[in-house]
């Protein structure tokens, strides 16, 4: 089963940043044709997933614009093959989930242009804790989506900046995600903090 072969895979933990970047290495499950990861930052989580799964395009949005050409020049050659990664500065609340969408974003020169992608086929959302008003968020995440979702425990305001809405407990986290087919869900116990992950379909 698939989620007894996720439980068997060593976990990765991105780099400089353990609470954006904890995923299942070698991960075999097919994606699609349009990733959406939400709160992208640097897009390590792309370069992961282009290396070691089953995706042919990637969108990383961030409401911090510092983050898009990291990520790109991480991504650079999926960016250069017609913007099969491409990196934008978002809120993800104003996202569209259903249908083409039509968005402004930046050339690597820093030129403006449009861009209109399709619907994404799975949404990754790694730091759920970070989106204000999570709850209309994730109402906005179309019924059947595949969906990679994270969140935690940690409280510690001062060492967590602009941490809004984290879980006390995987269990707390699962049933409010209410997703109507699990493929997995698990916990990552860390010095200060455990990390949530939860696989499926909403």
């Amino acid at each position: 089963m698939l989620s007894q072969k996720l439980k068997n895979y060593s976990i990765i933990l991105g780099s400089g940043s353990p609470r954006r970047q904890q995923f299942f290495k070698d991960l075999d499950l097919d994606l699609g044709d349009m990733v959406y990861v939400c709160a992208g930052w640097y897009g390590v989580l792309p370069a992961i997933l282009f290396e070691r799964n089953k995706v042919t395009n990637i969108r990383s949005f961030d409401i911090d614009k510092s983050c898009s050409l990291p990520a790109e020049t991480l991504n650079r050659s999926y960016t250069q093959n017609d913007w099969q990664f491409k990196a934008s500065t978002m809120d993800v609340n104003n996202l569209i989930y259903t249908g083409e969408f039509m968005y402004e974003t930046l050339k690597y020169n820093g030129d403006k242009e449009m861009i209109t992608d399709g619907a994404p086929t799975c949404v990754i959302n790694t730091s759920c804790e970070h989106i204000k008003d999570f709850d209309k968020w994730w109402s906005g995440i179309p019924d059947g989506m595949l969906v990679i979702m994270q969140n935690n425990d940690f409280d510690d305001e001062e060492g967590h900046d602009h941490a809004d809405d984290t879980v006390t407990s995987l269990e707390e986290f699962t049933k409010r995600l209410n997703v109507s087919d699990t493929l997995y869900e698990g916990t990552l116990a860390l010095d200060k903090y455990n990390r949530y992950m939860v696989i499926g379909y909403k």
